[in-house]
């Protein structure tokens, strides 16, 4: 199989950049999985007896981690939509390049 070295610099560079971006959508979605578990964890400290009364510093506590994580988990969701969308204009643009580089290099090669 080619390695990467033997394409065109600008093949490597996307490559690189969408690399890089999806490595970040991965960690976007790790923080967004351990958030959503904050939050079940809290939802269900709430529901324990236990937790009910908010004057108790426990359950604020409990009840802090709840909305925190909520509010942690829309930001993120904000966040991946974003960072996935640039993925998806890299990928696109890498295809595109494909696309151009081939019709080039198939005229080449027909004139040999």
């Amino acid at each position: 199989m080619t390695t990467l070295s033997a394409l065109p610099e600008r093949f490597q560079k996307i490559t690189t950049e969408i690399k890089e971006q999806q490595q970040l959508v991965k960690k976007l979605h790790k923080a967004e999985e351990k958030a959503y578990k904050i939050y079940v964890r809290a939802r269900a400290k709430l529901m324990s007896k236990k937790h009910q009364d908010l004057q108790n510093n426990e359950a604020k506590k409990w009840y802090n981690f709840w909305v925190k994580s909520v509010a942690e988990l829309q930001s993120l969701i904000d966040q991946i939509k974003q960072e996935e969308a640039t993925l998806y204009d890299l990928e696109e643009r890498r295809v595109d390049q494909v696309t151009q580089d081939r019709e080039k290099f198939e005229s080449e090669l027909l004139q040999h």
